[in-house]
């Protein structure tokens, strides 16, 4: 097993290598270079702060969704925790490894694994949906004016599910049917039924969410979505890469859906090629492309960085919560 972990992180790295490569042995650092050097710093550092805030409107979201867990821990603990978490995710591949640092990251400060894993992983889903819906909100006038009215279908379908899903977390129907079907399951060990139900019995409590709540979550999701558009457009205009906001939104969801995938190293390489393949169809040279890349790695190293001293300084309080 050792040996197929090994394995699995070298060639997600070479994968990452080996596009930069390729990327590097088509565009010559020189050309990069010298874009980056007229980076306009004072809008660069506009961008950098517009992205704190959304940093912190996900950690005010995170807290929300934990409430009902009676698991209340300050807003400004749960950005350190995920600034840390950005710092490992910097050398993991994939999405859902920087979950698990998360979840265990968060029980040094509260011994709830069961009721951190539901909320990690409520919170993951409407990041991940929210990003995917608002992106394809954008693609969908760029698809139709190229007539690619299947892929239009397709995003409006995926997009329907993910909504259909979020209202069925918060369903007593719903958790029923989910009940009968792990009930019905004959060939599930005892001590897999007896976690599952444990689950089971942990989601009730997302049932007592007021509307407000909904709503809250909602408006977080919709606000940090538009502001990380803003936070792209912005470093865009750094490098002189001019960029509707509504091509700039797809763009990002795209991005980041693929830097979802576990086939990289932090989404090193992927990232990269996935912005000069996109950005050729507006007619932005692969030079620029990869500057604006570069200025979003910059973004995520020195975030990852904090995060690094954080947890050298990090001494966690466990805090003592009945259940």
């Amino acid at each position: 097993m050792k040996y197929k972990k090994a394995l699995s992180y070298v060639v997600k790295i070479l994968i990452s290598g080996g596009l930069l490569w390729y990327l590097f042995t088509k565009v010559p650092f020189a050309d990069i270079w010298l874009t980056l050097r007229t980076t306009d710093l004072v809008l660069y550092s506009i961008a950098f702060i517009l992205h704190l805030i959304c940093c912190y409107l996900a950690a005010l979201q995170f807290r929300v969704l934990n409430l009902p867990f009676a698991i209340d821990l300050p807003t400004v603990t749960i950005l350190k925790i995920n600034l840390i978490t950005t710092f490992y995710s910097s050398f993991l591949p994939g999405y859902l490894a920087g979950g698990a640092v998360k979840w265990v990251k968060m029980q040094q400060y509260i011994k709830r694994p069961a009721e951190l894993f539901i909320s990690i992983v409520l919170n993951r889903f409407i990041e991940l949906g929210s990003v995917f819906i608002v992106g394809a909100i954008f693609m969908i006038p760029y698809l139709l004016s190229n007539a690619l009215y299947t892929t239009v279908w397709i995003l409006i379908g995926i997009s329907v599910i993910f909504i259909a899903l979020y209202c069925s977390a918060f369903s007593e129907r719903m958790l029923g049917v989910a009940k009968l079907l792990v009930a019905n399951i004959g060939f599930l060990p005892h001590f897999i039924r007896v976690k599952i139900e444990k689950l089971f019995t942990i989601v009730t409590r997302l049932h007592e969410l007021p509307l407000r709540t909904h709503l809250h979550i909602l408006g977080n999701s919709v606000v940090r979505q538009f502001l990380g558009i803003g936070v792209l457009l912005i470093m865009a205009h750094a490098v002189s890469i001019s960029v509707s906001y509504s091509d700039m939104a797809w763009i990002r969801s795209v991005v980041i859906v693929l830097g979802m995938l576990p086939i990289s190293i932090g989404n090193l390489g992927v990232r990269e090629a996935s912005l000069v393949v996109m950005m050729e169809q507006f007619g932005i040279v692969p030079a620029l492309a990869l500057s604006f890349s570069f200025l979003i790695l910059l973004k995520n190293a020195i975030l990852s960085l904090v995060g690094g001293v954080l947890e050298l300084i990090d001494k966690p309080k466990q805090r003592v919560i009945k259940p």
